[in-house]
């Protein structure tokens, strides 16, 4: 909340003052709800890891036990067979006869059994059988649940009670158990229980008595499982909703739909797509094959056991010094004056809005401004650069900060430079063509030192401490268009179409990630706005593949592995319609549409047919992808320039990497600053490069440009990030009254 109570009592006009007070209720209304019902998946996530761990543990000190039951029954079943076999053989053997026979087995099967490792066995057999009935029943993991109830309820069972629910789907059993809960104070044997299995039902009720810790744990794990599967959702929420409240209202589709379809250059037709996706696709198969076979794509390698391999070779990577060179190699430019000197040029602190709704104060001075995004983007922080600058005053800091840095302000300011950039020509020269701009995004995982939400564990990139994904786009120019902060446990794919939709002056026809960023709805997606995906895919070759028609040849070394589903796409294609044109009006955030979607453990009808149709993209890809050499070895350069920002941004954070804010929000802020100073940065070299080309005589302009375009305009070995430091005047005394060093030196406690 930026505003202050004041500033709403000011407003004299009565609705427009409660216009903001409702707007202000609902928006922060939706955040809680959403950050309740996170606070309630992580906390029932982390009870089950530990029922998991505990039912691991109690497996493992039953071992020994199972396996003395197990070796007591083999001794009993070895000593019944060989028993068995000697009644058997007698009573077989002619050579006896029936008295003899009768005579024999008294003797071997005695009236009193004087085998004591088969009555022992008979008991082992009862106790093993009971330990198997356990585990069929879950009867162990029950109670360990019911061990840990207390501390999930003392977590969820509030927050629970106060987030208002709607059933999606059929599930009306659970849903009437959580209304249940939610308006009764007091949970008694009476509670509806409809929604237990027959297991769980014995295990609550056990020996006649109602084991209400159970039966709330149970609760409480249902429900968090039908959140994530979009059988229950919420009401009021921005990440919660069924899948329908997401897409444009149905209503408005049916009146509009024309007009928004045509509006947006999105295909009616889609017997006219699937028509003109099969000739490509069938002529492609014949192509890629054709060439594998004449020997013309060297680059593919066919196993004996019909699966192939490809090789990219190494693309020639750019002269990461070249840069720093030309603009001088005893050039080392402090950033606050390189960041001055651009905003001079270009003014964009002008962005920097007020969340002011009346009465705001006079707008502080760029100082403040440029402050506000070193400070957050080196990862000093204000309280640490308002203590060692010169000029900074700590609450004028905070305040700017708190005020007017929205992240929409700093994608305004974000905006202003790429704008600037795209103005300059010299950007245009590491475009490969002139119509075409290829972009690319990649994740950067970062710890988080302090509690939030949005943080996970990743052993494999943070140990034991939690992190995020920080996710990067740009483009070929090396303009910084896009950023996103995540949990590091999601994968990139939900939030590649953000970008591409995201920024209004960068508008990308071809963009690249690496495989933790595609999935078959992107290539969808993707596709429909009118963007070639175009992923680095590891393990291509075992990559499945789909085709209208049977395989033409069997000796081919690419084929399909499935039909088309055509009538799941021709079935669900208005849906698929109005889901894109939702994305593309931005009604709500792709990302938390795909992954909602995603979220089903029986795919929606929505998701199967996109992914079908995603499915048709991804075998054109991937056929174009074996086939081309130069266009893998330029999404593998494309791919590189986003590896390369990250590591830029890792050297503008030279106070570290650690994440030290909590809420995504805040994340996001220290983010985009990061990258601001990133453009900031690249912007300068593209002014001062510039300047070196005009000065240039024009005999050794072309290989000048040329060392500057085979070059990385990432390039920040010329910049000061961390400051002057000043010597003259080590000699001064303080003037603040110390202890002298003699007396420290005799200081003794008695």
């Amino acid at each position: 909340m930026e505003a202050k109570i004041t500033q709403i009592v000011d407003i004299v006009e009565p609705n427009k003052r409660y216009l903001y007070l409702i707007a202000f209720i609902d928006h922060y209304y939706k955040i809680w709800q959403d950050a309740l019902v996170d606070m309630l998946l992580r906390s029932v996530q982390q009870q089950l890891n530990k029922a998991d761990k505990k039912l691991e543990d109690a497996v493992k000190e039953k071992l020994p036990d199972r396996n003395k039951l197990t070796q007591s029954i083999l001794v009993g079943f070895d000593n019944t067979k060989s028993t068995v076999d000697s009644v058997r053989k007698i009573l077989h053997d002619e050579a006896f006869t029936n008295d003899q026979k009768v005579e024999m087995l008294r003797r071997l099967i005695p009236l009193e059994n004087g085998d004591m490792s088969l009555e022992q066995a008979v008991l082992d057999a009862k106790a093993l059988e009971e330990q198997l009935n356990n585990e069929k029943v879950q009867s162990d993991r029950l109670d360990i649940l019911c061990t840990l109830s207390r501390k999930l309820q003392n977590r969820v069972a509030d927050i629970i009670k106060h987030l208002r629910f709607e059933v999606c789907k059929d599930d009306n059993a659970l849903y009437r158990a959580l209304r249940y809960y939610q308006s009764e104070k007091h949970i008694t044997s009476t509670a509806t229980n409809e929604f237990l299995e027959e297991h769980e039902y014995k295990a609550v009720y056990r020996r006649g008595e109602f084991n209400v810790s159970l039966y709330k744990a149970i609760l409480f794990c249902k429900v968090s499982s039908a959140i994530k599967a979009g059988y229950i959702s919420l009401e009021h929420s921005y990440r919660y909703l069924s899948i329908d409240e997401y897409l444009i209202d149905e209503s408005e589709w049916r009146s509009n739909k024309d007009g928004i379809v045509s509006h947006l250059g999105l295909p009616m037709d889609v017997c006219d797509v699937l028509g003109r996706l099969r000739s490509s696709l069938e002529m492609q198969y014949i192509e890629v094959n054709r060439r594998i076979h004449n020997k013309k794509n060297g680059y593919v390698t066919v196993r004996k056991d019909g699966t192939y391999f490809v090789h990219t070779p190494a693309v020639e990577k750019p002269d990461y010094e070249a840069i720093s060179v030309i603009i001088g190699k005893e050039k080392y430019v402090p950033i606050l004056q390189m960041m001055s000197e651009v905003n001079d040029m270009c003014r964009f602190t002008d962005n920097f809005r007020h969340h002011k709704i009346k009465g705001g104060k006079a707008k502080p001075n760029d100082e403040m401004f440029l402050g506000g995004i070193f400070a957050l983007g080196s990862n000093i922080g204000l309280h640490k650069l308002a203590s060692s600058a010169i000029g900074m005053n700590y609450n004028t800091l905070l305040n700017t900060v708190n005020w007017y840095f929205s992240i929409e302000n700093l994608h305004m300011v974000n905006q202003s430079l790429i704008e600037i950039m795209t103005r300059l020509w010299l950007p245009s020269r590491f475009k490969r063509e002139k119509e075409l701009l290829h972009t690319s995004s990649d994740g950067q995982k970062q710890c988080v030192s302090v509690e939030s939400l949005n943080a996970n564990y990743s052993y494999k990139y943070h140990g034991n401490s939690r992190g995020v994904s920080v996710y990067r786009f740009i483009d070929e120019r090396g303009l910084l268009f896009y950023n996103e902060v995540f949990s590091s446990s999601e994968r990139d794919a939900a939030y590649v179409i953000d970008g591409l939709l995201h920024n209004e002056i960068i508008k990308s026809d071809m963009h690249s990630t690496d495989t933790h960023g595609y999935t078959e709805m992107v290539f969808a997606v993707s596709h429909l706005i009118g963007v070639t995906f175009a992923p680095r895919i590891r393990d291509i070759g075992v990559v499945n593949l789909v085709s209208f028609k049977k395989n033409s040849g069997d000796s081919d070394p690419i084929k399909a592995v499935y039909y088309v589903k055509e009538e799941k796409i021709r079935r669900n294609w208005d849906n698929i319609l109005r889901l894109i044109a939702t994305i593309m009006v931005r009604k709500h955030k792709a990302s938390v549409i795909l992954k909602r979607l995603s979220s089903y453990p029986n795919q929606h009808p929505l998701q199967e047919a996109l992914k079908e149709f995603g499915r048709i993209i991804k075998s054109m890809f991937v056929l174009k992808y074996v086939d081309d050499v130069e266009w893998r070895q330029r999404i593998e350069k494309q791919l590189n320039k986003g590896e390369l920002a990250n590591r830029f941004a890792a050297a503008v954070s030279f106070m570290g990497e650690e994440i030290k804010e909590g809420y995504r929000e805040e994340q996001e802020v220290s983010g985009m600053c990061k990258t601001l100073i990133q453009n900031i940065i690249i912007l300068w070299n593209y002014i001062e490069l510039t300047k070196i080309i005009m000065r240039s005589d024009r005999d050794g302009r072309e290989e000048l440009l040329s060392n500057i375009t085979n070059g990385s305009i990432l390039s920040w070995r010329h910049v000061n990030l961390h400051g002057t430091y000043d010597f003259s005047n080590l000699g001064g005394t303080n003037n603040e009254k110390d202890y002298s060093f003699s007396e420290v030196v005799n200081f003794k406690v008695a």
